[in-house]
This record gives structure tokens, C-alpha cells and sequence, in this order.
């Protein structure tokens, strides 16, 4: 019995001295810390004043409206809008028509037709027929109402110009008198 203890002891003694060498083995390791995430942000503004940079003074969320007065047959006119991607994400942009009218026939917004233009502003802010580009289809402001132009993708931190396009054909008597509010609302959504 003597002889078991002895031979347990020893394998005993063995089996610490091994575990102590293997413990007394080198190690290493590498860390990559401090990984931050954050997410990107989408951030569309209007610039107040057509002819200056897009700087925080002169980008807002909200422009008065245009005011067209005096609408008859053949009336035309065009008004500029530029806007700004102030964010980290390219953006899909759309120009979307929305309003609180009372539903009466006829509408006036049957009778304007709307299109838009790609506009490359020689820096003065005025629309001029020379600096206009690429077209949008035409559209009453009825069907706007439903359907938003498609305008593109706007880089960020980058400017899109566009020129709006209103104008009527004929206007017979029943639109005398006649009067609507449209606002005009730029959408955006990240891009993939």
C-alpha cells in the first residue's frame, strides 16, 4: 500500500511540475482597440439667396412661396431653386407637390402644367433659357400632386440647381377668379 501512496505522490509531483511548465510557456497577443462606429446623416437645405455659396447663413429648411399672379392664356415662368446636401450621404432626390386646397372643378392646378429643368446658374441666380439643361416631363400640378419628379442623385456636401417651369395654354371663363397653394417639397433618401 505503501508502495500505490508513493507511486501517486509521484505521479502527483509529475503532473505539477508538467502543468507548472506549461504555464511558465511565453505568450503574446495583439489588440485593435478603441473601434468606433457611427452612422452617416442625410441633410438637405435650400439656399435663400441664389447667387451666394451654400454657407450655414444663407441655407435654410423653409422658403416663402413664389407668388403668380395674374394668370391668363399663354402665361410662362420660371423661377430658380437651389439645394444643398449638407450631409455625409449621397441622396436621391425627388420634388414632390403638396396641398390643402378644397377639391373644386375646375382647379387651376389642372390648368398649369410644371417641368423642371437641370439649371447651371452662371452664379447669378437669374434663370436664363441658356442655362438650362436636361427636362423633366410635363406635368399639370393635379398629377404632380400624385407623382414627384424624379430629380437624381445629389452628392454630398454638394449643390443642385433647378429651374421650374410653370405655364398655361388656354384658360376659358370658368377660371375666372380662380386661385390655388402649392408647396414644393424636395424628398431625399440615401442611396446604397
Amino acid at each position: 500500500m505503501k508502495r500505490i501512496i508513493k507511486s501517486l505522490v509521484l505521479v502527483s509531483l509529475l503532473a505539477i511540475v508538467a502543468s507548472r511548465a506549461t504555464l511558465a510557456a511565453f505568450t503574446s497577443e495583439g489588440k485593435v482597440g478603441g473601434n468606433f462606429f457611427s452612422t452617416g446623416h442625410a441633410d438637405l437645405a435650400l439656399l435663400k439667396d441664389l447667387a451666394l455659396p451654400p454657407v450655414a447663413s444663407n441655407l435654410t429648411q423653409n422658403l416663402a412661396g413664389f407668388v403668380f399672379n395674374d394668370i391668363s392664356d399663354n402665361w410662362q415662368q420660371r423661377v430658380g431653386v437651389k439645394v444643398a446636401n449638407t450631409g455625409s450621404l449621397d441622396l436621391q432626390t425627388v420634388l414632390a407637390a403638396q396641398s390643402l386646397d378644397p377639391l373644386i372643378t375646375p382647379s387651376l392646378k389642372d390648368a398649369i402644367n410644371v417641368k423642371i429643368f437641370r439649371w447651371f446658374d452662371n452664379g447669378d441666380g437669374v434663370v436664363q433659357a441658356v442655362e438650362l439643361g436636361s427636362e423633366t416631363e410635363t406635368k399639370t400640378i393635379s398629377f404632380w400632386l400624385n407623382s414627384p419628379f424624379t430629380l437624381g442623385v445629389l452628392p454630398a456636401q454638394q449643390v443642385a440647381a433647378y429651374a421650374i417651369q410653370f405655364e398655361v395654354q388656354t384658360l376659358d371663363n370658368s377660371y375666372q377668379g380662380k386661385e390655388s397653394t402649392v408647396d414644393f417639397v424636395f424628398d431625399a433618401t440615401t442611396t446604397e
